[in-house]
């Protein structure tokens, strides 16, 4: 599983379209969100000071707890 941090704001929004495998979910006091999955299953559309996330496989999000 490779890692993958974006920049954004204490309360992104954040869509989870669909996960095929395990999903796991954390929140943390940074400004960012960190992805980590498999690159090959990974789908990640970022706008502005929002990001959609698909993933054909297993996915773990750290979040930004706002």
């Amino acid at each position: 599983m490779d890692k993958q941090t974006i920049n954004t704001s204490l309360a992104p929004e954040i869509r989870i379209e669909s996960v095929m495998g395990n999903l796991q979910v954390k929140g943390w006091d940074r400004p960012e969100v960190s992805v980590r999955a498999n690159p090959a299953d990974l789908n990640l559309t970022e706008q502005e000071d929002a990001l959609q996330i698909s993933c054909d496989g297993n996915c773990a999000l750290y979040l930004p707890q706002g």
